[in-house]
């Protein structure tokens, strides 16, 4: 029954009336909330930012549930990309020490090869995660749906009673 209500969830956000750039920023900026530490600066920040900007939230909190929930597997790679980037690059050594001594850069907590590793991870992966996102919410809507659409269980639910009296329900809520 929880698979069901995922899938639910999902086609209601791909249905939703925000634009699929709005859906695709909602689940970028999610990516990085369920990759990055919560207990950070940059994660506050990218909080005020989903309130700030239209995007669509239950992407965020759809992005955020599946990048939470698989970002421990990745956590060794951030380590060592982390890793890679504070320690073995000799060049950046000063700068990591001058942001450390600033007075609120050390609260995004830079310095943990973890925090480092996802943060890089999920700027990386913000174009890529963004377009797809974007390009499959389009798709979706242009090819796929209509179908669904047409399918008889989809018919008789609209069908139903209880179908209109959700819409009613629906309609007077916006209000």
């Amino acid at each position: 029954m929880l698979i069901l209500q995922v899938i639910a969830k999902i086609i209601k956000i791909l249905r939703s009336q925000g634009t699929p750039g709005q859906v695709a920023a909602g689940f970028t900026f999610g990516m990085y909330l369920g990759l990055i530490p919560w207990n950070t600066l940059h994660s506050f920040i990218i909080w005020i930012l989903v309130i700030l900007f239209n995007v669509n939230f239950g992407a965020v909190l759809l992005a955020i549930s599946i990048f939470a929930s698989i970002a421990y597997i990745f956590d060794p790679f951030f380590h060592s990309f982390g890793y890679w980037v504070l320690v073995d690059l000799d060049f950046l050594r000063g700068f990591w020490t001058n942001l450390y001594q600033t007075s609120i850069i050390p609260f995004t907590r830079f310095y943990n090869t973890v925090v480092m590793g996802s943060t890089l991870a999920s700027v990386l992966l913000t174009v890529p995660v963004y377009l797809g996102v974007k390009w499959f919410v389009k798709n979706y809507r242009e090819k796929v749906d209509p179908k669904v659409q047409k399918l008889g269980v989809i018919k008789m639910i609209k069908a139903s009673k209880i179908y209109d009296i959700y819409q009613k329900a629906k309609v007077l809520s916006e209000l």
